[in-house]
């Protein structure tokens, strides 16, 4: 889906209802798509001791 933004005063209700219109399923369905243990990248991030 996209969305054309516009200086209209309607836009943001657009955008909004867009936001309302996501349900639970989608985002698992999103998650399960994108979120896979073989594309993963793991960061650890950690201070100096003393530092």
């Amino acid at each position: 889906q996209f969305i054309a933004l516009r200086r209209s005063p309607e836009t943001i209700d657009k955008v909004f209802a867009m936001y309302d219109s996501v349900t639970p399923a989608d985002i698992r369905s999103a998650a399960a798509k994108y979120f896979k243990q073989n594309n993963q990248t793991v960061i650890t991030l950690a201070t100096k001791k003393g530092a």
